[in-house]
């Protein structure tokens, strides 16, 4: 048993047509196995999952002011509250 070169269906030996996308098998196309177009895929994903990691930027975050100044702010805010709130005794 091989396997279409086109969709990767099972193909008979005698079948001269893909049955499932319709390829015609021509005599000297090679005839791949099962094993060894695992490993081609397997060796393609592996190179593109390194191309991905090469390609992927990585991400720089800033911190953003507000981080610092919104707490402040609202220490500043309560402490003038508090010391109206005393002087106005």
């Amino acid at each position: 048993m091989s396997y279409c070169s086109n969709c990767g269906a099972k193909r008979e030996f005698e079948e001269k047509v893909c049955s499932l996308c319709g390829n015609v098998f021509s005599e000297e196309q090679p005839i791949i196995d099962k094993d060894a177009r695992i490993r081609e895929l397997e060796q393609k994903l592996a190179h593109l999952e390194q191309n991905i990691i090469k390609d992927t930027p990585k991400k720089v975050e800033k911190i953003s002011p507000w981080i610092f100044i919104t707490p402040l702010a609202f220490m500043i805010i309560f402490l003038g509250f508090f010391f109206l709130i005393i002087l106005v005794r």
